[in-house]
């Protein structure tokens, strides 16, 4: 057994793996039940796109802590690129997936793209849901809205619902943009995945974390 977890921008999301698969998981804001849930682990590979986020959770486990390993898949990109997407990618080179599309729907939306040759491609970074709207909230006349991220498939009547349809609107063409891309593989994650989701496209909310495990199988 080992331990893996994803440090995101707003929670840590742990998972404890077996043979590639993912037994017992945990998303958490808190960095105390991250330890709890770790106890009896020895090792942990850490996926990260939060770096002072990693410092103190180092200083409370006091466990073995193996970074993930960003060249274990070669890429056609330049310049950084985010762990999780190098995991989730890796995990779809190694299971022979590809070509593929990820579309991870966290606090930020990414498209990212695996080539029919396996490599990683880049693809788009979006605002999250909730990043989404809250950027609305910021104009005066709409700081004190309170809308739930639902998408509203007909135009608005009033300000909330026409806020939500805006969303419907913002969700379809990320949607739209993936269909164009015209990859047939499509593999959704995240906390926003079920907005996300369409018939033959497949959910998988641990494919991060099986990309950890998968970097610890072939790369002790």
């Amino acid at each position: 057994m080992i331990g893996v977890v994803d440090i995101g921008n707003t929670r840590y999301h742990c998972g404890i793996g077996k043979n590639l698969s993912i037994v017992k998981r945990l998303d958490t804001e808190e960095i105390d039940e991250v330890v709890k849930f770790f106890e009896g682990i020895d090792n942990i590979m850490v996926i990260s796109v939060a770096e002072k986020r990693l410092m103190p959770l180092k200083r409370f486990l006091n466990r073995r802590i193996i970074r993930f390993p960003m060249d274990k898949i070669q890429r056609d990109y330049t310049g950084l690129v985010g762990e999780d997407r190098i995991a989730a990618s890796l995990y779809v080179k190694e299971k022979g997936l590809y070509p593929c599309i990820v579309v991870d729907a966290g606090s930020a939306i990414t498209i990212d793209i695996i080539n029919g040759e396996g490599l990683f491609s880049g693809g788009a970074i979006l605002p999250g849901i909730k990043h989404y709207l809250s950027l609305l909230r910021e104009q005066e006349n709409l700081k004190n809205i309170r809308v739930e991220p639902e998408p509203l498939e007909n135009h608005g009547k009033n300000t909330e619902e026409c806020i939500r349809h805006g969303l419907y609107i913002y969700i379809k063409g990320i949607m739209d943009y993936v269909d164009s891309l015209k990859i047939k593989r499509v593999i959704v994650t995240g906390g926003d995945a079920h907005l996300f989701m369409k018939k033959g496209w497949m959910y998988d909310r641990d494919i991060v974390l099986r990309g950890g495990l998968v970097a610890v199988d072939l790369f002790p």
